[in-house]
């Protein structure tokens, strides 16, 4: 039986983003031998010997992360590294800030279509040695998970780019999930002020993927 590539890593991209970010709860390690492609379209995982689980406030600050990078808001992204605990509550994020910047504007490109997160965590890990970061050891399977994923995906098919599944993902959520309605509002308003262009951005993204 031929496998719908594009189908097959559409499915795997979305589940493992549901599993960290609706249910908490995600299979860590999710190499080529433990996902099975059913006849269905949808996707099996074996072997749960590694799972672990996200809580519920880290899975809305990975949310927010997300809609901070796509607004490119980079004080409030070093503000979630905080608040998931890769510094500490009295670390001063000011100097972080613009070598976050430095590190997403390089890695994104001109489009969605250059970003490759293997790059970004490369550069992230440069990071560690010149500020007090520290990686807590949940978001170290986190971070490998994702990396397996997207290595997969580009075996698969190298123009294979994780942003392109991962933001319309999100802007649907945030759209339709009335359990985030505090969250989108949070995006949509700055000082008070309504953000047009944030609006225009969630609503394009959320079509983009047709998800």
């Amino acid at each position: 039986r031929r496998v719908k590539v594009d189908e097959f890593i559409r499915v795997g991209v979305v589940s493992g983003l549901r599993q960290l970010l609706e249910f908490g709860l995600f299979h860590g390690d999710p190499h080529p031998g433990n996902i099975f492609a059913l006849d269905d379209g949808r996707i099996a995982y074996v072997d749960f010997g590694n799972v672990a689980e996200i809580s519920e406030k880290n899975k809305q600050v990975l949310i927010d992360a997300v809609v901070h990078a796509v607004n490119k808001d980079y004080v409030e992204m070093a503000g979630d590294f905080s608040r998931l605990g890769f510094l500490s509550e009295e670390t001063d994020i000011g100097p972080i800030v613009p070598a976050l910047e430095q590190i997403w504007t390089d890695s994104l490109g001109k489009s969605l279509s250059e970003f490759n997160f293997r790059n970004v965590t490369g550069k992230f890990n440069e990071l560690v040695y010149q500020y007090p970061i520290r990686i807590p050891e949940r978001f170290s399977l986190v971070i490998r998970t994702l990396l397996i994923q997207e290595g997969i995906c580009i075996t698969l098919e190298p123009e294979f780019r994780f942003l392109e599944v991962a933001y319309p993902y999100v802007a649907k959520r945030l759209l339709t999930d009335s359990g985030l309605r505090n969250r989108l509002t949070q995006v949509l308003f700055k000082d008070e002020e309504f953000q047009w262009e944030r609006l225009s951005n969630l609503l394009e993204l959320a079509q983009y993927g047709n998800l």
